[in-house]
């Protein structure tokens, strides 16, 4: 009996504790264009930087296991939710035009809000339309660009 209570002990902490060298996921917004905008972030501040675009009908949520995946010990992985999308601010349409142009704008202002420089798109769904424009109107600022349609 003993034996079972420390393996199910072992496994509860396994379970709630973050792996071993694996970074913590941190939750923050940034202000950009008048707008909150929520991301999640994890891995080491000078790391190479992958900025993770998502897809509809979701948000930053969909790349949660990425970020707590051992990737974050080396890549600094930031993944933003759009306007209108999960935790971010929900402006009417007549206050935002919900447009790829826009988005890409604001996604471009939030790289420069967060002073990334140089960063890999990694891009699913409805970030491609958004996360595209922002390589063509900038291409010095992207390593790679890895694109997930579904």
């Amino acid at each position: 009996m003993k034996l079972v209570c420390k393996i199910a002990c072992l496994a509860l902490l396994m379970n709630t504790l973050p792996g071993i060298g694996q970074e913590r996921v941190f939750y923050k917004t940034v202000q950009v264009n008048g707008l909150n905008i929520f991301y999640r972030e994890a891995g080491p501040a000078n790391g190479p930087v992958i900025l993770l675009l998502h897809g509809v009908p979701t948000s930053s949520r969909m790349y949660q296991p990425m970020l707590e995946s051992s990737l974050s010990a080396k890549y600094r992985l930031i993944a933003p939710d759009y306007p209108g999308f999960g935790h971010s601010s929900w402006p009417s349409t007549e206050e935002f035009g919900y447009t790829f142009d826009n988005l890409a704008q604001v996604m471009e202002d939030f790289a420069d809000a967060l002073k990334l420089g140089r960063y890999t798109l990694f891009l699913h769904d409805y970030g491609g339309p958004g996360g595209m424009r922002m390589a063509l109107v900038h291409p010095e600022s992207h390593h790679h660009t890895k694109c997930g349609f579904s």
